[in-house]
Parts: C-alpha cells; sequence; structure tokens
C-alpha cells in the first residue's frame, strides 16, 4: 500500500503553511484554489482546519511556472502611473480577479459561497438571487444530492436526497416565480428522468423519461431550464424516439422540440430569460478528443426555431458549464483546451451570443459548473461557479506486480497531475502525461520510476502517448493550437514534433500498427489506418466511436472499447468486418494488450481483468490499490501493463474536492 509520510513534515493549518512560505494566509489560499497548491481538507470539517505536507509543497515550488499576467485595462491618462503602482502593489491578486474590470477599477476578487467538505457544484440560483440550489456529496452516500443554500446562511438545506434509493439527483433549476425546481434524476438502470419538487420541499413528482441508457447528461453542466410564465421546461432529450431540444410541459409531460432536426447529441440546453433563444452545446467523437460545437437558437413568437441554429464556438475542448451572461449578448463558458480528462487549463471564459469570436479569458480558477443570477437594475448579477480540486485535477501514478498488487508504490512521484501510462515496447521505460513542469506535455521515464524527463515542449497533448513499434519515438495528437497541431511524431529523445499529414480535424486518439509503417485514429465515428506519411487512408470501421485501440501482436486483429451504459471491449479483423463484443462490462473504456492478453476494467468493483487472446473465459487478476473507493470516471485516467505480463503501472485521480465561488456585481 502507499507508504506513509512522517508526520513531522506536516504543516497544519493555514498559518503554518502561509508562515512556511513566507506569505500571507490569503494568497497561500488562493494558491490552493488558483494553481492547485497541495493542500488537504480535514473531511470532518465544514470550511476550517487543513494540512500540508512540506515535501509536497517544495515540489509545487520546484514545478510552478509564473504565467504572464493579463494585459491590464487602460486608466486615464491623468492617472496612468498610480494606477500602475496600484496594479504592482495589488500583485498576484489582480492578476487571478475574475471579472472583466472597467476603466480605472480594481477587479473583485470571488468569495466562497459554500466550502463543505466533499464535492459542491451545479449551481442554480433563485429568481430573486438570495438562494441557490446546488448538488452536494458528502461521505455519507446516503446525504448526497441536491440542497438549498441561502448566500448569508452557514449551512444548507437538504431537497432532495438520494438515501436508500440508489438514484443519483442532480441539475437543479428554478422555476421563475421561485415555487418549483426541476432536476435530473439517473436511475439504478442508468435512465435519466425529468422530476419537479417544491421548492420549500415534500414529495417529487416523475414527469418524462429524458434518456435512455447509454446516453448520459453529465452534471458538469446545467441541462434544464424553464420558460418565463413558469409552465414549461427546456430540456435535451435522447431516448432514440425523441433526440433534440424540447419545451416540455411541467404538469402534464406533453412536449415538442424547439431544435432544428440533428444526428448529433444535443447537451446543455439553456433558455434565455426572455424565452425568445436557447443555447446548446454538441460533441462530436470520442469523449476525450471530440469536437465541441456551441449554438445559438432563436425562437419565434409561437416559441419554434427561427432561422438556421448560429454557431458562436467550435474546438477540440473539454466544456464543463454553460450559462447566459447578465447583459443576454455573451455567455459564460468554463473550458478546458487541452480535452484530456482531467481539467488542466480549465478556465472561465466570456463568449459572444451573437457571433463566432475568441473567448475572451476572464481569469485562470479551475471552474467545473457556472451559473448567474437574474441582474440587477445596473445590469450586475452575481455568477457562481464550482472551483477546487475537480475529478481529475489531481492524479497520481502507481506501480506493483500483477502477481501481487497490493504491495504497490508511487511511480515518478510529483504534486501535480500525471495519467495514460504506457510502457515501451521493451518494457524498460513508461511514458506519460504530467502538467509537472507547468503545461500538459509528454514524459518519459525508467520502469522502476526513476529518471523522468520531459519528451515535448508546448505540444498540447491531448491522447495517450503511444510508442513506435522500435521504442524511438512517441506517437500523439496535439491540440488545434499547438504548434504543431494534429497527429504528430516526437523523438523519445525530444525535440519539435513531426506532423503526420492528416487532414481530418476530428482525427484523434493515433496508435502505431505492429510494422511500425502504418497508424490508426479515430474520427467521429469511425476508426481509419493510414500510412506515417498520411498516404493510403483507408476505413476500417464505421459502426462506432473507437476507443483505447490495440492491433494484436501478429497483426490480425483490432482491439478497442467503445461507449454504453458501461464500455464494451471490442474485436475487429484488421482489416474490418464484423465486430466481436468480448465483454460489456467495463467501468473504463481504458484497455493495455500484450502479445497474450487483454486486460480490462470489469464491472463496478473495478477490479483488473485478463482475457486471453486464443480465447477462454479469462481470469480476475485483482483490484488496482485506490481503485477500491473511487468512481468510474476516475479509472479513465489509464493503466499500462508490462510487454512481459509482470508489471503494472496505473494512474489515480485523487483530491475530488470542490468548492462554490461567488462574485457579486458581475457585468
Amino acid at each position: 500500500m502507499p507508504p506513509q509520510t512522517p508526520e513531522s513534515d506536516r504543516l497544519e493549518s493555514w498559518k503554518q503553511i502561509g508562515a512556511y512560505l513566507d506569505k500571507s494566509e490569503r494568497t497561500v489560499r488562493r494558491w490552493n484554489e488558483l494553481e492547485g497548491l497541495p493542500v488537504h481538507k480535514h473531511p470532518h470539517q465544514q470550511k476550517g482546519t487543513v494540512w500540508a505536507y512540506r515535501s509536497e509543497i517544495d515540489g509545487w515550488i520546484a514545478s510552478r511556472k509564473i504565467s504572464p499576467e493579463p494585459a491590464a485595462t487602460e486608466a486615464p491618462r491623468t492617472g496612468r502611473w498610480f494606477y500602475a503602482a496600484c496594479v504592482i502593489a495589488a500583485g498576484v491578486a489582480l492578476a487571478y480577479s475574475l471579472t472583466r474590470p472597467a476603466p480605472g477599477t480594481v477587479p473583485i476578487e470571488p468569495e466562497f459561497a459554500s466550502a463543505l467538505a466533499g464535492e459542491e457544484y451545479n449551481p442554480a440560483f433563485s429568481p430573486d438571487g438570495t438562494k441557490f440550489a446546488y448538488f452536494h456529496a458528502p461521505a455519507d452516500v446516503l446525504k448526497r444530492g441536491i440542497y438549498i443554500r441561502s448566500l448569508d446562511a452557514e449551512l444548507p438545506a437538504p431537497l432532495i436526497l438520494r438515501g436508500m434509493s440508489n438514484t443519483f439527483n442532480y441539475n437543479p433549476s428554478w422555476s421563475p416565480d421561485g415555487r418549483t425546481i426541476a432536476f435530473l434524476r439517473r436511475n439504478a438502470d442508468e435512465e435519466t428522468w425529468l422530476h419537479v419538487i417544491s421548492a420549500t420541499g415534500g414529495p417529487d413528482r416523475r414527469v418524462v423519461q429524458l434518456a435512455v441508457k447509454g446516453h448520459t447528461f453529465y452534471a458538469n453542466h446545467q441541462h434544464l431550464s424553464w420558460t418565463p410564465d413558469s409552465a414549461s421546461i427546456v430540456a435535451p432529450m435522447a431516448t432514440g424516439a425523441e433526440n433534440g431540444v424540447y419545451r416540455i410541459v411541467a404538469a402534464s409531460g406533453a412536449r415538442r422540440r424547439i431544435s432544428v432536426p440533428t444526428e448529433r447529441f444535443i447537451v446543455a440546453p439553456l433558455l434565455s430569460r426572455d424565452g425568445r433563444r436557447f443555447v446548446y452545446m454538441t460533441r462530436e467523437g470520442p469523449a476525450q478528443a471530440g469536437l465541441e460545437e456551441v449554438f445559438v437558437q432563436n425562437l419565434n413568437n409561437a416559441g419554434d426555431p427561427e432561422g438556421p441554429p448560429l454557431s458562436v464556438y467550435r474546438g477540440q475542448s473539454m466544456a464543463s458549464g454553460l450559462a447566459w451572461g447578465p447583459s443576454g449578448k455573451d455567455l459564460i463558458f468554463c473550458n478546458a483546451y487541452s480535452a484530456v480528462f482531467g481539467p488542466f487549463d480549465s478556465r472561465l471564459y466570456r463568449l459572444s451570443a451573437e457571433a463566432r469570436r475568441k473567448p475572451e479569458l476572464l481569469g485562470p480558477a479551475p471552474c467545473v459548473s457556472v451559473a448567474t443570477s437574474n441582474p440587477d437594475s445596473s445590469g450586475r448579477a452575481s455568477l457562481i461557479f464550482g472551483s477546487g480540486v475537480s475529478v481529475n485535477s489531481v492524479a497520481r501514478l502507481w506501480r506493483g506486480s500483477l502477481k501481487n498488487l497490493e504491495h504497490s508504490e508511487l511511480f515518478a512521484p510529483s504534486s501535480r497531475y500525471e495519467s495514460l501510462p504506457q510502457f515501451s515496447p521493451n518494457g524498460r521505460s513508461v511514458a506519460f502525461l504530467s502538467n509537472r513542469g507547468g503545461p500538459p506535455e509528454i514524459w518519459v521515464a525508467e520502469h522502476d520510476g526513476s529518471n523522468s524527463r520531459q519528451i515535448t515542449g508546448n505540444g498540447v497533448p491531448r491522447s495517450a502517448p503511444q510508442w513506435s513499434p522500435d521504442g524511438t519515438r512517441i506517437l500523439f495528437a496535439a491540440s488545434p493550437n499547438a504548434p504543431v497541431p494534429g497527429i504528430a511524431v516526437v523523438s523519445i529523445t525530444g525535440g519539435i514534433p513531426v506532423r503526420v499529414p492528416i487532414d481530418d480535424e476530428f482525427a484523434a486518439n493515433p496508435v502505431w500498427s505492429r510494422d511500425g509503417q502504418s497508424i490508426y485514429y479515430s474520427s467521429e465515428k469511425s476508426l481509419w489506418r493510414a500510412g506515417i506519411d498520411g498516404s493510403g487512408r483507408k476505413l476500417i470501421d464505421a459502426s462506432s466511436v473507437h476507443d483505447s485501440v490495440h492491433e494484436s501482436i501478429d497483426g490480425q486483429f483490432l482491439f478497442f472499447t467503445r461507449p454504453g451504459g458501461f464500455s464494451e471491449l471490442c474485436r475487429i479483423p484488421r482489416d474490418g468486418g464484423g465486430v466481436t463484443v468480448l465483454a460489456d462490462d467495463l467501468s473504463s473504456p481504458r484497455i493495455a494488450v500484450t502479445a497474450t492478453t487483454v486486460y480490462c476494467i470489469r464491472k463496478k468493483t473495478n477490479s483488473l481483468f485478463a482475457l486471453a487472446i486464443s480465447g477462454g473465459k479469462g481470469k480476475e487478476i485483482g483490484i488496482f490499490p485506490g481503485y477500491e473507493k473511487i468512481n468510474g470516471l476516475r479509472t479513465w485516467l489509464g493503466f499500462t501493463v508490462s510487454p512481459d505480463d509482470s508489471q503494472a503501472v496505473w494512474a489515480i485521480g485523487e483530491g475530488q474536492e470542490t468548492d462554490l465561488q461567488i462574485i457579486r456585481g458581475f457585468k
């Protein structure tokens, strides 16, 4: 099991942490929230005591890189130098402000709206802006659910909890008359239903089914909004028979589609305050490397779509929040451009709702979900967002023997984020993603975790690193804003990546063929093969999204996973043909393939399972230490098995702790 850190290494309070860094308590709190200063919260406390390891803080200081401060708004010429002096005196506080400053004014810093132990996100304001409903996940599973909190209250009041029902109640939305809250309920069969409940509590009522198993409206977005008359709810539907955005009568469940027909999966539809427009988002391709697009749709007097939707954003990224700005002319967008699972650079942006323009960065605080209150007479509102250590923003690598997984140890440790490890073909090295040096990059370490070194610089990877069969190069997908975008190859000695000339904006998750002459890659719902020079492109399969693709050692088959209620482990001939489902109960889309075995994470116990390539029932290996008490999403960070089937390296998301922060007077 993980080794214990000496108690003498601990700092027991914000005051001690500040003294150790020779900074104020306010500064170290801000560093914790905005830059990932490794501080741990005592789970029994609401807001108070924390602790930290000196060794982790030292590692954070060593890896920390200060980003340039945003350009300040120019003050009137008569006070220009005085204003500049104020900026210098304010220091980091101004650099990390989250509101757009008016000329000559000092931005307002966010303050905590709720900081209970556990996860807090999915906020929704009451119509008068004095209260908010939100999802809270304390350590007690039975008490997870939707709570209501006044802005001036110390503790929230539960509205609807999980209890013994094995349901997930989330995504609250307050009706404009303040009487009712709509929310989503995902049941044990993974169906999603729309429910309503009085804002003062009591029994809830089921309205209509919104999604079937295999279609999930994730909790990092707000998916529900009310019409101005409080009679109907705008929501997404994905039932097969009904797909798109619908206006649903709360009393009866009667509904009609208000989005134009599309085959895309639509999420996060939000009606404007006047009811004349709604915004929504679509996503195509693999979960961690897809293309996202944000649309604004006008509605006519009858409430039907008027004209085609307007695309205001398109990019390969991972959004985790969308809200209307106070003016109604822009949108607040919580987005991570790395698009690798784990918000390396999740930030608040402002999007135009009237034209496609480059998103405007509002501030560097990690955000999980976002909401705005109704604006006051001056056009200002409150903005609330989830901030802190979200699902996978902190992760570590561990190493152990497949014969005895319990005796594991940290692999190439740091205080930052590591994920998606891959053993080299000879088993002597492991490549992985890490932001220990600043932005996310590809790193390589020896098989025992020693001698870790950075391979890419400003590569902005958005896929697992993949070794060439001869072990001399690494293949990966880079974000569109990288110096070398698209699919690229880099030497393990470092240097400038070389782009593989494939002109496909959806190209993602590349892997090598066993002979090293070709690569496979996913694009939307298709799997392709092309030469390493981009030539001879061939469609292999167009049946689904393809994740974690591996070619068998003899080059005869391809193994991959595809999404469903659980991920499915599939096999297909190298040149295409019928898909064979080998397992349909994977809790993670990540697999590892050696010469003889396919490894996967099966069932809700998150246990490692080995299936012989030659066939047979396979066998359960055990549970990676650290996987016992975590949810499925945190197993998506990947694992790898050595070519001789003796060792494994796996990633574990840590510190799942998200608080709510608020900015008052936002405009």
